[in-house]
C-alpha cells in the first residue's frame, strides 16, 4: 500500500490510499473499457520504478521479483511451527 494526494484540479486534491498487487500476465486483450484513454507499455520492474512519480509506488515496484516458473515451490516455505519443511 502507498498513499498520495491525487490532483483533481487547480488547488484541489484528494488523499488516496492505494493497494498494489503483483500479477503474472498470461494474455492481453486488445479491447478494454479505457482503450481510447490509455496506451499500454511494459517495463521491467526497476525501470517502471524509475518512471513513476509517487515514491511509495516506486518502492513497491522495486520490491517485485520475477515470477517463479510453474511447479516450483517457494524456497523459504515454513511449516506451521515456523521451521523449514523436511
Amino acid at each position: 500500500m502507498f498513499a498520495y494526494d491525487k490532483t483533481m484540479g487547480p488547488a484541489q486534491s484528494v488523499s488516496c490510499i492505494v493497494s498494489v498487487y503483483p500479477l503474472q500476465v498470461t494474455r492481453l486483450r486488445n479491447r478494454f473499457p479505457e482503450v481510447q484513454l490509455r496506451q499500454r507499455k511494459w517495463f521491467p520492474a526497476e525501470r517502471a520504478a524509475r518512471k513513476v512519480i509517487e515514491p511509495g509506488l516506486s518502492d513497491i515496484l522495486r520490491s517485485f521479483s520475477p515470477p517463479r516458473p510453474p511447479g516450483k515451490k517457494a524456497a523459504a516455505a515454513l511449516s506451521a511451527d515456523g521451521t523449514a519443511p523436511s
